[in-house]
């Protein structure tokens, strides 16, 4: 994990999102906060994504908002990649949800979804969370990660579960999120990945 100045351990709830997207200064800017949010990407997947990688997708008589997240990894000098789908069952009043929707209809097709530099992402959030927080409240990209783990552990996803829409490589890494969970559990993680579906 990089290291930030930012305050890392601030979960962001959903009131504050509403706050920081009134203070983004264009539809781009809630699209970008709004997708961190809702999938808890790395800033890497985030900027690495294209806009067919964000789609609607009707199943079993239900809406899904579906992103493909890659991860490229560098090991013994060569990259690997990873790539997971997250579907979020798509509500039509839900704030976030339409602005990447909106936003995404904006973009040509095979475009980057955020065609802006990573230094220019962390300068926005970091504006933005001024802008709506207040001057204490300094947030970075890893923030919106952080908080969306947290949440999904109070809403008592498995670690394997967790594991998955991480990205992760190791079920410890879920373990500083476990803390949130309303039981304690154990698990045996078998390695195998299937699609999980979320809400936002």
């Amino acid at each position: 994990m990089p290291k930030y100045t930012a305050d890392i351990e601030y979960i962001i709830r959903p009131d504050d999102m509403k706050a920081m997207l009134a203070e983004c200064k264009s539809i781009k800017e809630q699209a970008i906060l709004s997708t961190l949010y809702i999938t808890g990407c790395r800033p890497a997947e985030l900027l690495a994504m294209e806009r067919d990688d964000v789609r609607l997708l009707a199943q079993d008589g239900r809406m899904y908002l579906v992103f493909s997240i890659e991860r490229k990894k560098l090991r013994k000098g060569k990259f690997h990649v990873k790539k997971r789908n997250l579907y979020i069952k798509y509500k039509p009043n839900s704030l976030m949800q339409n602005c990447i929707l909106k936003y995404r209809e904006t973009l040509p097709v095979g475009s980057k979804l955020f065609d802006i530099p990573d230094r220019t992402l962390r300068h926005m959030i970091e504006r933005v969370s001024k802008d709506a927080l207040g001057e204490d409240k300094q947030l970075c990209p890893y923030n919106f990660r952080h908080s969306r783990f947290t949440i999904l552990a109070e809403q008592g996803y498995m670690p394997h579960e967790l594991k998955y829409i991480k990205g992760a490589d190791d079920l410890r890494s879920v373990e500083p999120y476990l803390h949130a969970r309303p039981m304690e559990i154990t698990v045996k993680d078998d390695g195998k990945n299937s699609d999980i579906i979320l809400s936002d």
